[in-house]
């Protein structure tokens, strides 16, 4: 009877209150009222949230709250024509994304994220929600594998806990989980007497728990005592980057990639244009691999570990040369951990904490 109340009292409610007032959305996080809320750009540079909708010829309708330009809950039009919006390409409207050239605002911590413990590697699901990095947290004795969810980008992560299922007495490292959260990559020491290598471990729905890890075959060098870490699964699991010292390389630590085989990974080969003859660490691409970020003490740095980055416009062309990227390096040492896929807020670990820096859409 109470919620029968509430329903009768909120047509009041929204006639004394007005007209809603039209909110812009900045990513497709913003548009959370239901399932697979899209951030859609219009010619007039407003954006506002979208749902989808069988009924529309396009699959998406304006939501009816919060939206301007005459468009709430009119369906997004699939020719580009209806309501001045922008043709929606592939399955969805047009996401927002931020240029690559706009510089990022000061990094800050991410509540739950940057605590008196350490918190190293965070990679993030592609909502930006769940959340897994390494600590070393009692009464462990080495450094294990954790999660963290929340309810949106604006909020803090909840109590981490520990991945069981993946962790070992030893130490484990640098997890990285596909798109779908269905398989994940990491770090570890566990096999005795050797360097660091990558594992993999897959599980068949988010619900349940991650199958025992097995070596990453053919990604881990052939030479047992090389160190192997910082694995980076892309979100659609077709490419695994690695920091590696094999020999080989550049020299010292090197940026190497491995594109996918059949059901697994090939021999990496080392990406030449990132890699210098300094240590280069931390991988960070982006989802579609135009576009990555990684750490190094090259020349030019503030000092330490700075954030790099470059770019190519297909993915068969070759990097250019690599940037630093002023605006978050420090004197401190700063890793990139992961790239938001609209580009438009970067995660990097300093001093144990996790930061984000954001930019805004063009």
């Amino acid at each position: 009877m109470r919620d029968f109340r509430i329903m009768l009292l909120l047509p009041l409610i929204a006639a004394c209150s007005g007209p809603a007032t039209a909110v812009q959305c900045e990513q497709d996080s913003n548009c959370n009222l239901s399932a697979g809320g899209s951030c859609v750009a219009s010619s007039s540079s407003h954006n506002w949230c979208a749902y989808p909708d069988p009924a529309c010829p396009g699959g998406y309708r304006y939501s009816e709250q919060s939206v301007g330009d005459g468009l709430a809950g009119e369906c997004v039009a699939d020719d580009g024509v209806d309501g001045g919006v922008d043709a929606p390409s592939g399955d969805g409207p047009n996401p927002v994304t931020c240029d690559r050239s706009t510089a990022f605002a000061a990094p800050t911590p991410v509540s739950g994220l940057a605590t008196s413990e350490f918190e190293g590697m965070a990679r993030f699901s592609p909502d930006e929600l769940t959340v897994y990095f390494s600590a070393q947290r009692a009464p462990a004795a080495s450094r294990e594998l954790y999660t963290a969810q929340r309810s949106s980008i604006a909020q803090g992560f909840g109590a981490a806990t520990a991945i069981t299922a993946l962790n070992s007495a030893a130490g484990e490292y640098d997890p990285s989980p596909s798109g779908d959260g269905l398989t994940i990559v990491f770090t570890s020491d566990r096999v005795a007497g050797e360097g660091l290598h990558l594992f993999v471990a897959s599980r068949s729905s988010t619900l349940g728990d991650f199958g025992s890890p097995t070596l990453l075959v053919n990604v881990n060098s052939a030479a047992v005592a090389d160190q192997d870490r910082q694995g980076f699964l892309t979100a659609n699991a077709q490419a695994v980057w690695v920091l590696s010292n094999r020999a080989s390389g550049v020299g010292g630590d090197d940026l190497w990639r491995a594109a996918r085989s059949g059901g697994g990974f090939g021999i990496p080969a080392v990406v030449t244009e990132l890699s210098s003859t300094s240590s280069d660490w931390a991988a960070t691409p982006s989802s579609d691999e135009l576009l990555i970020y990684f750490a190094s003490n090259r020349p030019g740095t503030a000092g330490g570990f700075d954030v790099w980055t470059s770019f190519r416009g297909t993915p068969g062309e070759t990097w250019s040369p690599p940037a630093r990227v002023a605006e978050v390096s420090t004197a401190s040492d700063e890793f990139p951990v992961w790239l938001s896929p609209d580009k438009c807020r970067l995660y990097l670990n300093r001093g144990g904490d996790v930061l984000v820096a954001t930019r805004s859409p063009l």
